[in-house]
């Protein structure tokens, strides 16, 4: 991963961020089922799907899955499992934290915080405003925040949070080299704070009703 940092920062300096490979230095830990002039792509055991890079853009994965999904506005079933699947799960002498939690359960190595104290999360806080000496602590940020007003204020009880403030609380909490994961409606936000960048934008199907939700992942500069 140093080598890694390393070499992204003087591509940067160059004008060449485009050209890290996500495979190359073991950012994407799958292999590629099937290599071509043209992409490389990944066939799933966790989902119903592709996920697929070009060869142009080596440093960005995209791809169209399907999963079944959960009452009560619940990640959909195996998505943690597609994550870990393409970029290896999270060692358990590293922290994760997940935001907007819900019913995500804590662990020893999970930290949870949602805005409502019924959900037993770590910490009853607010997503967009983490504390001060988290700088730089966690290796993974997740999240799966209210996708509109209406579902916020229904599902639960809460104003509906602001994206860019979760997303730039997430980049400040997440270690350099680390990866975060934001989970949407449908929606291509091609926003993101100057202390990460995009490398991945994954459409979901959830089954049975066919609602998308577009998951956005970042690694950490």
């Amino acid at each position: 991963m140093k080598v890694f940092k390393t070499e992204q920062a003087e591509a940067k300096k160059r004008g060449l961020a485009r050209t890290i490979d996500l495979v190359h230095y073991g950012i994407i830990k799958k292999k590629p089922a099937l290599i071509t002039n043209k992409y490389r792509i990944f066939a799933l055991d966790s989902a119903t799907g592709v996920s697929y890079m070009t060869s142009k853009s080596p440093q960005y994965i995209s791809g169209h899955l399907r999963l079944l999904g959960k009452v009560n506005g619940g990640y959909p079933y195996k998505f943690k499992d597609l994550i870990e699947e393409l970029f290896g799960s999270c060692p358990s002498s590293s922290e994760e934290l997940e935001v907007c939690s819900g019913e995500v359960v804590a662990k020893s190595n999970l930290v949870t915080v949602d805005i409502n104290s019924d959900k037993n999360p770590s910490y009853v806080l607010n997503g967009q405003d983490l504390p001060q000496d988290w700088n730089d602590r966690f290796d993974r940020w997740h999240c799966d925040p209210p996708y509109s007003e209406h579902a916020a204020k229904k599902m639960y009880g809460t104003s509906m949070p602001s994206v860019t403030k979760l997303l730039t609380e997430g980049a400040r909490v997440t270690k350099s080299g680390g990866l975060l994961f934001l989970l949407l409606g449908f929606k291509n936000m091609q926003w993101h704070p100057k202390l990460v960048t995009r490398i991945g934008w994954l459409a979901i199907t959830v089954v049975p009703n066919q609602e998308i939700r577009a998951l956005h992942c970042y690694i950490k500069n």
